[in-house]
């Protein structure tokens, strides 16, 4: 079993690309939910839909959240009666928050997602990181802004980024279950502080996957010098932080043993190793479907040996 954590659009898309290479049923995705947000009341929880979309092949890799094809008729509604909300959501990404919504009076959040899962007819297992509530909030001009809505309108400066309610929230049996049986753990190529940080930072997780017997695998976010992700100069800047891949290797020492990085960043191997961590070369652009299937064969090509 292959265990991706998984959360942003470069998320998504290497999960587009491996459900073309690895058996559905040899997947199990651990999606972040902290980046979850609400419009009307209705809960939209943007990485766990993009998890299950890019497993079923229904992505909207353009946008970077949603599914393909939509229409936006409520959207446009909304704007022409003047509440324009700043998340564009397509219909049927609108309904199946909706079902969701209903779902939650009923049942918890991973027995929620599973029963979506089986409606959209998606293989493969997605998991939401926990059912209790964390929140990641990026703080642009003294204010707490949603990750989605910061990578939307694309502020020149983020001031901070926090975690809300990671403290008191534990990952549940389904998620440890998924850390401690994988003979995989990949890390996916989303933003370490937005995408992924916020699940390492829930009680437990980390120490699940230090002491995991699973190949513990990250995939660099940058490609061709520069991140895949615009947003993550940023974030890391936050930190005081170079935006480079050193960076994020240093985020995740003691968590992973190998790292899949591109060759422009080949320069920072040696260094890579002082920490722990092992680089292998490849093209880990995301830029077409073809980058996300070649980038997908790296990975099981590691994986079978």
């Amino acid at each position: 079993m292959i265990t991706v954590l998984s959360g942003g659009p470069c998320g998504a898309k290497f999960l587009e690309g491996l459900r073309q290479v690895i058996p559905l049923r040899e997947i199990t995705v651990i999606a972040n939910t902290a980046s979850d947000f609400f419009i009307a009341g209705v809960r939209i929880c943007p990485d766990l839909d993009a998890s299950l979309a890019a497993l079923g092949g229904f992505f909207d890799r353009d946008r970077g959240y949603g599914f393909r094809p939509d229409t936006f008729r409520v959207y446009e509604a909304l704007r022409e009666f003047g509440r324009t909300p700043w998340y564009r959501i397509g219909d049927r990404e609108m309904a199946l928050s909706l079902l969701r919504h209903y779902l939650l009076e009923e049942v918890g959040l991973f027995e929620a997602t599973m029963k979506i899962a089986e409606t959209m007819r998606v293989r493969g297992r997605v998991l939401p990181i926990t059912e209790d509530p964390i929140f990641t909030r990026v703080i642009v001009n003294g204010k707490a802004v949603e990750p989605v809505r910061v990578r939307i309108e694309k502020p020149e400066r983020v001031e901070a980024i926090s975690y809300e309610g990671v403290d008191e929230a534990s990952p549940g049996t389904l998620v440890e279950e998924a850390i401690t049986e994988a003979d995989a753990i990949v890390i996916a190529p989303g933003d370490p502080l937005v995408d992924i940080g916020p699940m390492l930072a829930i009680r437990g997780v980390k120490e699940l996957i230090e002491e995991a017997k699973a190949k513990k695998i990250l995939i660099s976010p940058f490609s061709g010098g520069k991140p895949n992700d615009p947003f993550l100069e940023i974030s890391l800047k936050t930190k005081g932080k170079s935006c480079d891949v050193l960076s994020v290797a240093e985020y995740y020492e003691g968590l992973v043993d190998l790292a899949v990085v591109d060759i422009d960043d080949v320069k920072y191997l040696s260094r890579m190793r002082w920490l722990g961590i092992r680089g292998v070369i490849a093209d880990t652009s995301l830029e077409t479907p073809e980058n996300e299937v070649a980038l997908a064969e790296v990975i099981a090509n590691i994986i079978r040996l």
